[in-house]
């Protein structure tokens, strides 16, 4: 793939002439070790083209970048692989290369496109709605682009029908545009993991919304819930508000560690600096998942059983000394959880999402950092 990904990335040469190249089973690797007397027998390029390879040859870049692209939560695919949409392989000037977060469309299932304008009408709202969440019911994937309006409308329909949704964005797989539609972003990622319906609190809209808050409380009574916030204040003050309005229910409580950072889309880190739902790797969301017990797409839970007790937190020094505060800050970063959780919310996760090994380590961990 280092080489696919070093063919990418020169973006003077065009997608018709990588398309060109494939047509003429000159791969990405080949070409990379290719002589330079045998460039001149491939007649469409120029003498341009030409020196950008060999230039980028030559560079110590190629490696590094590779690297460092890695490091992402971004999955890449080129119309050398197998995994390369073949719809898009068939159009004009196809793309050379895709990336993407989460999955690309299962090709043996059909897909429907639906896209329109961002000024749509009251009506043209519930169509796009009512249409996608009608054709996610029959199993087909639906496909637009994340733009305001109609395209926003349709990823909402299918995955209000809890079917599968795709978002085709132009400033890139790891940049949520427009801002306003971060909570449909973070939906998107979330339903390439699991198989079910995601209810989006809009932030603090959550408060007002009476319809959606009913909505919630009836499915914690009925099936049970699972809640994802950020990991910071805000998140947990969300997160206890839904709680509080579904005392009868059936709560999962997932959390995400406390990691620094800043999204793509921001100018500035958020006011406590750590990074939201939206800009995590797909990999820290599905391990909080399974250690909360939640089973993702084609893999199984964690089963974890009640061990700890608040006598038990007491006899660690968590509850009732005078230090008890901070030695819970202490022992839940060791956790990897946030450090803002209540005594009786950090016994109930702990029971939910760790072992009693785990948790021991934690403690002795939190008490040789004192030392």
């Amino acid at each position: 793939m280092k080489f696919k990904y070093w063919l990418t990335s020169l973006t003077d040469i065009s997608n018709a002439k990588k398309k060109l190249l494939h047509d003429c089973s000159i791969t990405a690797e080949k070409l990379f070790f290719m002589p330079e007397n045998e460039l001149f027998d491939i007649l469409f390029f120029t003498d341009e083209d030409r020196k950008i390879i060999l230039e980028s040859r030559a560079s110590d870049d190629v490696e590094k970048e590779w690297i460092l692209f890695q490091q992402k939560d971004i999955g890449f695919v080129t119309m050398e692989d197998e995994a390369y949409p073949d719809k898009l392989r068939n159009i004009h000037n196809p793309p050379y290369s895709l990336f993407y977060i989460g999955t690309l469309p299962d090709k043996s299932r059909k897909s429907v496109a639906i896209v329109g304008a961002r000024g749509r009408s009251a009506y043209g709202c519930e169509v796009a709605k009512v249409l996608a969440a009608a054709l996610s019911r029959q199993g087909i994937q639906i496909i637009s682009g994340m733009a305001r309006g109609i395209d926003r409308d349709a990823h909402m329909g299918c995955l209000e029908a809890g079917g599968n949704t795709y978002a085709v964005l132009g400033s890139g797989a790891d940049t949520c545009y427009p801002k306003e539609n971060r909570f449909l972003y973070d939906k998107i990622k979330l339903s390439s993991l699991l198989d079910t319906v995601i209810i989006t609190t809009d932030g603090f809209g959550i408060y007002k919304d009476k319809e959606k808050t009913e909505l919630i409380r009836t499915l914690a009574s009925t099936c049970g819930i699972v809640i994802l916030t950020d990991s910071d204040s805000a998140g947990l003050k969300i997160r206890n508000h839904i709680k509080g309005c579904c005392k009868n229910g059936d709560i999962i409580n997932v959390f995400v560690p406390q990691i620094k950072g800043k999204e793509k889309r921001k100018t500035v880190p958020s006011s406590e600096g750590y990074l939201g739902v939206e800009g995590l790797d797909t990999e820290i969301l599905e391990s909080a998942l399974k250690k909360a017990g939640v089973a993702t797409e084609g893999d199984t839970a964690y089963k974890k059983h009640d061990f700890l007790t608040k006598s038990d937190m007491m006899d660690d020094g968590m509850i009732g000394s005078a230090n008890s505060s901070q030695l819970r800050c202490d022992v839940l970063l060791a956790l990897g959880l946030p450090p803002i959780l209540s005594a009786n919310t950090m016994l109930e996760v702990i029971n939910r999402l760790y072992t009693k090994e785990e948790y021991d380590n934690a403690v002795r961990t939190a008490f040789e950092n004192k030392k």
